[in-house]
């Protein structure tokens, strides 16, 4: 079991790599939404055949 001094050292270092994990995940999910959003804009064009 840890001290008690220790006790605001760990949780602090469990809070930064959830930070971290969670950090990640917003970059995967701005990546995907930004592919999305030029899927969108494009797609339609892409179907409407030369102008």
């Amino acid at each position: 079991m840890p001290s008690m001094m220790g006790l605001p050292e760990e949780r602090e270092r469990v809070a930064r790599q959830r930070v971290e994990t969670l950090q990640a995940e917003l970059r995967d999910v701005e990546a995907a939404w930004e592919r999305f959003v030029i899927a969108r804009e494009t797609w339609p064009k892409s179907w409407q055949g030369p102008a």
